[in-house]
């Protein structure tokens, strides 16, 4: 079952970068490299760094944002470095606190994780559905052996 669960999660993995490069959130390519698959036998986990949270449902306005990720984004993005980085790096961040980002004033430009997660629970449904019941039914009635 854990291969199964594993097969799923790098499904689901290649369509949130597919969705980071349609929705040109993979500029850096750190954060869809950052993707990994963790699987057991009951529990699917697709792990990934703290940035998929902002491209999934932005960030909202109020403080400055960590200011290196944003000056990667302009070195990466824009080709810009040294001084003139930080600069517009400074003011991408004011307008970041002032306002929030894009994908949270609208979140259909971010990842939409929710929808993905609808497809993972889907495929685990259609694929080892079954299997998957039999086998927690089976260990349930293991544990209720043991408790007699």
């Amino acid at each position: 079952m854990k291969e199964q669960l594993e097969n799923i999660g790098n499904q689901l993995v290649e369509e949130i970068q597919q969705i980071m490069i349609s929705k040109g959130l993979n500029d850096t390519k750190g954060t869809s490299e950052s993707l990994n698959v963790d699987a057991s036998d009951t529990v699917l986990e697709i792990k990934g760094s703290e940035v998929i949270t902002w491209l999934n449902r932005g960030r909202s306005p109020g403080k400055f944002a960590p200011p290196e990720p944003i000056r990667e984004w302009v070195s990466s993005k824009l080709g810009i470095t040294g001084k003139e980085n930080k600069s517009i790096a400074f003011l991408i961040n004011r307008k970041l606190k002032e306002k929030g980002s894009s994908i949270y004033l609208d979140n259909s430009k971010g990842l939409e994780l929710d929808n993905v997660r609808k497809k993972g629970v889907e495929l685990i449904s259609k694929n080892i559905g079954s299997e998957f019941l039999l086998k927690l039914k089976s260990e349930i009635n293991i544990n209720l052996r043991s408790i007699k």
